[in-house]
């Protein structure tokens, strides 16, 4: 068996969700404390006994490390095992299936069982071995005679499972993720941060790679961005891949124009991009995200608030013909070519609470079929408050200013605005237009709290991080399934944040919030 770094054998806990553990690694998971009575060895070996698995030899067992807590390097583990694939357990993997594989190369690890998707490579021993016994110097399997198989080819035990989310609850959250083909618990995403690779960025801190990668889509011209027409998006996919995330696109065509919607010919180079998106989407297989129009829809609803009144080409598309010319059919014609082309293709719709009262904007984003989506685009601000504050000429929208608004929400919720006046919103929106649809929320800023308005740049103050990962249960419990995190160029990211992000988005990963 090669060498491998001594680490300490802590047994993970297994609570009665069978996720209790997760696959993030940083200095506050390490250290993290027991959070149940059953964070014990004795708890873990519990719960193999209870999986009445066989202690017999057996073939296409994955190798397992024994004692992790948190994502471990593969080159990093002591002590191992083979087991069936189970939850409370981390097991070798590798983001790919793959010819040839290095124990060194850092996507390939330990990761907990419940965070393993199906297309992802976990290393077995196609020998006849039994389950359970430790070994720490000659592997019972041989030094080279180990294979990679896809995750989904695997037995799963005790109601776990590497490819969906078996092991959470049954809500409309818990039932997205499982389509997902991820983990049921909440989940954290990585969108546009100011370094050259985000996710080299995100997994620098020593974390699990995030669940959701996002990159925006905007204006008419994104199709030529990359050779051939379109590659931009097939590039997007191929890297989110790559690192085990889910690819995420904000579709921003109109992107701040709303003459857009009114020009025959622009439209029709609308429709022609997303037609071809999804049939880039339905060609790469996998689950892919899609954010509707942030701010599009709120320009539209600033027009009339009664969207069957607001003109827009929708008719000059053969795919929706007989929908009508107006908002309606515009986000009737969205989903149904959806449906057409990609059904890979999860979608929801941004909503903007700054285009009328809070009551209009649901009866508004109700019309467009925002309730006959797959979830809720929810945004909290897109910037970070002491951007804002500080009229920053950089990120751009900062120079514009607070606005009369007090954007730092008091995390006491006594005073206001506060967290609890904005989970009350999208709950009220969520009832309004229909469909009990989970929640995302979107281009979260990464700022750290501060008593000090304002800040500098890469430095401005913010308590959305703080808060939501100090928070989780607040957030599933009004149908949250993921919280993407966003630093734009000059605001706070998280490599710039003081160590805040690398804390508690490891400690959270320590110890995930199950979806209910």
């Amino acid at each position: 068996m090669r060498e491998r770094i001594i680490a300490r054998a802590v047994l993970c806990a297994l609570f009665a969700t069978l996720v209790a553990c997760n696959d993030g690694s940083s200095d506050a998971s390490s250290s993290a404390t027991p959070t149940s009575a059953n964070d014990t060895g004795a708890g873990i070996e519990s719960v193999r006994a209870a999986t009445a698995v066989a202690l017999a030899p057996q073939t296409g067992l994955a190798i397992a490390c024994v004692g992790a807590t948190s994502y471990r390097q593969a080159a990093a583990c002591v002590t191992h095992e083979y087991a069936p694939l189970q939850a409370g357990l981390y097991f070798e993997s590798y983001p790919t299936v793959v010819a040839s594989w290095s124990y060194t190369d850092p996507n390939y690890g330990y990761r907990l069982a419940s965070s393993i998707t199906p297309t992802m490579g976990v290393i077995v021993c196609p020998a006849a071995v039994a389950p359970y016994q430790t070994f720490t110097g000659t592997d019972p399997c041989g030094t080279t005679s180990h294979s990679m198989v896809a995750a989904s080819t695997l037995e799963i035990v005790a109601g776990s499972s590497a490819s969906s989310s078996s092991s959470g609850g049954t809500g409309p959250a818990a039932r997205l993720a499982a389509k997902l083909g991820s983990p049921s618990r909440l989940l954290l995403g990585v969108e546009e941060e100011a370094t050259n690779n985000d996710i080299v960025a995100w997994e620098s801190l020593g974390l699990p790679h995030p669940d959701i990668y996002q990159r925006y889509l905007s204006g008419l011209g994104w199709t030529s961005w990359n050779s051939p027409s379109g590659a931009y998006a097939t590039i997007v996919m191929q890297t989110a891949s790559a690192a085990a995330a889910i690819p995420f696109f904000t579709l921003y065509q109109i992107s701040g124009d709303i003459t857009t919607i009114t020009s025959q010919g622009r439209m029709a180079t609308y429709w022609a991009n997303y037609k071809l998106l999804l049939q880039l989407i339905a060609a790469y297989g996998k689950p892919v995200l899609i954010n509707f129009e942030p701010d599009g829809w709120g320009f539209m609803e600033q027009q009339n608030q009664n969207a069957t009144l607001v003109f827009a080409y929708v008719q000059n598309n053969p795919d929706c013909a007989n929908e009508p010319n107006t908002a309606v059919g515009m986000g009737q014609c969205l989903l149904s070519m959806r449906a057409k082309y990609a059904p890979n293709a999860y979608v929801g719709f941004s909503y903007s609470n700054w285009a009328g009262k809070a009551a209009q904007v649901t009866a508004f984003m109700q019309q467009v079929g925002a309730g006959e989506a797959d979830y809720i685009v929810a945004g909290t601000l897109d910037a970070s408050a002491g951007c804002l504050e500080a009229y920053a000429s950089e990120p751009s929208g900062c120079e514009r200013g607070p606005q009369g608004q007090t954007l730092y929400w008091d995390e006491t919720n006594t005073t206001h605005p506060n967290f609890l006046d904005a989970f009350s919103y999208i709950t009220a929106y969520q009832s309004g237009i229909g469909g009990n649809l989970p929640i995302i929320w979107w281009q979260t800023p990464e700022g750290a709290p501060s008593t000090t308005p304002g800040g500098t740049m890469y430095h401005y103050r913010d308590n959305r991080v703080d808060y939501f990962l100090k928070h989780p249960g607040e957030l599933t419990a009004i149908g949250t399934l993921a919280v993407s995190f966003a630093g734009q160029p000059g605001d706070t990211n998280i490599l710039t944040d003081g160590g805040q992000f690398k804390a508690l988005a490891g400690a959270y990963f320590a110890a995930p919030t199950p979806l209910p």
